[in-house]
């Protein structure tokens, strides 16, 4: 991986051991959870959808 980009064949990879292991999701950048998180929490509260950039600026509010 060069500079936070995957190759197609990287990505395949995690692909194929994504479908060996029965999972359904594919992470390929496992720094994207915290947004998921961030989405769930909203989805849980019944809140309008946080600004997933907010978490770069630190600015993420949860009420």
């Amino acid at each position: 991986m060069e500079s936070g980009k995957l190759s197609a064949n990287e990505v395949a990879e995690l692909a194929f051991d994504a479908i060996r292991e029965g999972r359904f999701y594919v992470i390929t950048h496992p720094a994207i959870m915290a947004s998921v998180q961030l989405r769930l929490d909203d989805i849980e509260q019944l809140h309008q959808p946080t600004d997933p950039m907010s978490l770069r600026r630190g600015t993420a509010k949860h009420d």
